[in-house]
């Protein structure tokens, strides 16, 4: 049932929100803290429910404007990503410039102001991310859904191949965007 599966999205959405706002706040950075709140409006601001989901590790490809974004700066042009999401960005609001996509995502990246960037993918993916994901009941069956009855083993596979690459990308990532958060919004507009 849609109705249900919108509820149970936005039920996620509001207790995601409230661990990021929770672990900010215990950092005693109250910049962080900022940064962070700003980014989970953003991120629930321009997220859209939609039922075209797309999970596993994809190819996600920098355009033009992303392969000059500074938050990217050292990444390839076309990288793996690792994905589980049925929101999506499905129309950038005015300003917001589209950096990234796929083959099932239009927007797979997206930077709204000078120090505002949304990523549709899980940069956050490690080794242990798949059991955990898998953990809650249903998410196996809903994974099922996605990959076809082989579904944990598909992921663990792509995984077991990618994370190497996909934990140096996020790494990359997050060094850029701690130089970024330093530094003056006026010095990294472009």
């Amino acid at each position: 049932n849609p109705d249900n599966h919108r509820d149970w999205s936005r039920a996620w959405a509001d207790y995601d929100e409230e661990f990021h706002r929770t672990i900010s706040n215990a950092s005693g950075n109250k910049r962080l803290a900022d940064d962070v709140s700003r980014y989970r409006l953003l991120h629930r601001g321009l997220n859209i429910v939609g039922f075209d989901e797309e999970a596993g590790v994809t190819e996600i490809a920098f355009n033009e404007a992303g392969k000059r974004d500074p938050l990217f700066q050292g990444l390839a042009s076309k990288a793996p990503s690792f994905q589980w999401h049925e929101w999506q960005v499905e129309e950038p609001p005015p300003g917001a410039v589209p950096l990234a996509s796929s083959a099932l995502c239009p927007v797979q990246a997206i930077r709204a102001a000078p120090r505002a960037w949304g990523v549709q993918f899980h940069i956050e993916a490690s080794n242990g991310t798949l059991d955990e994901w898998l953990t809650p009941v249903g998410h196996e069956d809903e994974l099922q859904t996605i990959l076809g009855p082989n579904a944990r083993t598909t992921l663990s596979d792509q995984a077991a191949i990618h994370m190497p690459r996909l934990n140096a990308d996020a790494r990359r990532m997050f060094n850029n965007f701690t130089q970024l958060a330093q530094m003056p919004a006026k010095a990294i507009e472009n």
